[in-house]
């Protein structure tokens, strides 16, 4: 409007709209995030033999915490003998449930 010599909206106005966005990026970025799990879920169900290196960040008790790069996903695996931090493993998929978005992994 104002390139164009037209009013612009006034003060009050141009607040109340940021609020109203503000208000509504939390469901946003939910929605993205589950629109994403979605399709992770549903790439890793049509490719059951995929595999990919998982990365250990982080270790409790007898369970690893894995970063899995290529699909952008985390997960966590009980170990007899655990790996150590910064270790990579290749993981394939045990399960996927695509209601719930989960998706579970053990070692290749």
């Amino acid at each position: 409007s104002f390139i164009l010599g037209k009013p612009t909206l006034e003060k009050e106005r141009v607040k109340e709209i940021i609020g109203i966005t503000n208000a509504a990026m939390p469901d946003i970025g939910k929605t993205t995030r589950a629109s994403n799990d979605h399709y992770k879920c549903l790439y890793l169900i049509q490719n059951p033999n995929w595999q990919g290196e998982g990365v250990v960040v982080d270790t409790r008790g007898d369970k690893a915490l894995f970063m899995i790069p290529e699909v952008g996903m985390m997960t966590q695996i009980k170990f007899k003998t655990l790996p150590e931090r910064d270790e990579k493993v290749l993981l394939k998929v045990s399960s996927v449930d695509l209601v719930e978005r989960l998706v579970n992994f053990k070692p290749a």
